[in-house]
């Protein structure tokens, strides 16, 4: 099955952050901990996947 990509804008209403935040994850990405993001032409697309990694890598900070 095909991973499902969602806009910035879905992600940053699931992590209820602006949406300008998400994006300046996007440009970190995973190494500087970040998303890992794929740019299609200007705007990011962020797999379900990826985001739940970073949800969860950040609830083990707490």
């Amino acid at each position: 099955m095909a991973d499902q990509f969602i806009t910035t804008k879905e992600a940053a209403k699931i992590l209820a952050l602006k949406e300008k935040k998400v994006r300046d994850l996007c440009l970190r990405g995973i190494r500087y901990d970040g998303l890992d993001a794929i740019k299609i032409d200007s705007q990011w697309r962020i797999s379900m996947d990826e985001l739940s990694r970073f949800i969860e890598s950040r609830k083990r900070r707490l």
